[in-house]
């Protein structure tokens, strides 16, 4: 008996396909288990995996590592998860599940959908349109990056800087500053790791220089007001605001730079990269600090699974900020610019918080704009919800933070 697969192929029953080739073809569950939820099969049919010969499903294997690699590209998703089971329909089919969290596998509810916005979805990740309908965001262009920064910058430091100079700290400890001329920040926020800059090459090194640089001119206000009145004279400490795309500086001006959580946020991190490799000098060494694995980021991470679990989708962002936080990703980029003898490694950045209460609070003086995105009649659910969790995570013993991956690259 012909499978209903069989009929989809035969284009009897329409579908909302994704991907195709001679072989094979992959469309959109129309009762997903999560956004992107696609089946692959071969349109030959056969009732069981095990049946196929070996080329076919290794075949049949590669057609769903090609579709996973267009999935995890068009929907935000921490793991694409693969699911064979082989009892729906009996023919052959392969999963393929974007997921933000594993009980979107273990514990399934099917989302609610249509078939318009299956079809646009479908055509998103073909890559025919630009996903109106997929609620992405578009990457911000320079002044938009200005304008966030300059509007988040005094709760940055509020909030945030004492807990990120933890990371910066151990950044700074590896850029041997013993023998450092001029080093450069890049995206220095409200100054706190500057400072820890400029004293720690006050006590090593009186003639060392030190330009500190962000975007932001709220945040470079801010830098400046930590220094005193001899100290922004000083010819030893610069304070300006640049663009690290394009960066106001000579060429091999600097043997030090330092990067803190930033590169990941601006638009075009590779022309930061290229920047970086121009002002660097021979045998300069460059740190840079990024968001490193989601699974670890439960600061990050986990008010998003929380609007999820309560069915509350917020709108897509162009870009993950994980996206330079896989272990060998950065390291390649930054060897794409020249630079050799890349080291890196993971490293926690642990908030201080210890009640899920506490962590619901901080979530929202970060993000105050979540009340009205989430809507009066589900912010308390919200805010219980994220409370609970955050508790559960606590009561395993694990604390809440940030997983950042530490590079360290020289040129040559």
């Amino acid at each position: 008996m012909t499978s209903i697969f069989s009929k989809i192929v035969q284009g009897d029953i329409p579908c909302h396909k994704v991907w195709e080739d001679e072989e094979h073809l992959a469309f959109l569950d129309i009762q997903p288990l999560a956004k992107g939820h696609t089946l692959v099969i071969p349109k030959r049919e056969s009732d069981r995996l095990f049946d196929l010969s070996s080329a076919r499903a290794e075949a049949l294997w590669n057609a769903a590592h090609q579709v996973a690699q267009k999935l995890k590209h068009k929907v935000e998703c921490e793991r694409v998860a693969v699911l064979v089971l082989g009892y729906e329909v009996p023919h052959v089919h392969i999963h393929l599940i974007p997921t933000q969290y594993e009980a979107q596998v273990l514990n399934p509810r099917r989302q609610e959908t249509n078939h318009p916005e299956l079809a646009a979805l479908a055509s998103y990740i073909r890559g025919e349109q630009a996903g109106e309908t997929d609620k992405r965001a578009q990457l911000p262009n320079t002044k938009e990056v200005e304008e966030r920064w300059d509007d988040f910058a005094q709760r940055f430091v509020d909030q945030v800087e004492e807990t990120s100079m933890r990371l910066a700290r151990a950044g700074i400890d590896h850029l041997q500053l013993q023998s450092a001329r001029n080093v450069l920040e890049i995206g220095c926020g409200g100054g706190g790791a500057g400072q820890e800059l400029f004293s720690r090459l006050k006590n090593i090194k009186q003639e060392a220089k030190l330009t500190l640089s962000d975007i932001s001119g709220e945040m470079i206000k801010i830098t400046k007001s930590r220094f005193s009145e001899a100290e922004l004279k000083s010819t030893h400490l610069n304070i300006v605001q640049a663009d690290a795309q394009k960066l106001p500086f000579q060429d091999t001006s600097f043997d030090r730079i330092f990067s803190c959580l930033n590169l990941m946020l601006v638009p075009n991190a590779d022309l930061v990269i290229k920047e970086c490799a121009r002002v660097l000098s021979s045998g300069g060494l460059g740190i840079w600090i990024v968001w490193g694995r989601p699974e670890h980021s439960h600061m990050m991470t986990l008010s998003t699974k929380v609007l999820r679990q309560i069915g509350i989708e917020m709108p897509t962002p162009a870009r993950s900020n994980f996206y330079l936080g896989g272990r060998d990703t950065l390291k390649q980029r930054l060897e794409q610019h020249g630079f050799t003898q890349v080291r890196r490694w993971y490293q926690a950045m642990m908030s201080d918080v210890t009640t899920g209460d506490e962590f619901t609070k901080m979530t929202l003086t970060l993000r105050p704009e979540l009340e009205s995105l989430i809507g009066p009649d589900q912010f308390e659910n919200f805010k219980q919800n994220l409370g609970q969790h955050a508790q559960e995570v606590l009561d395993l013993g694990e604390g809440i933070g940030l997983d950042a991956l530490i590079v360290i690259a020289r040129k040559p």
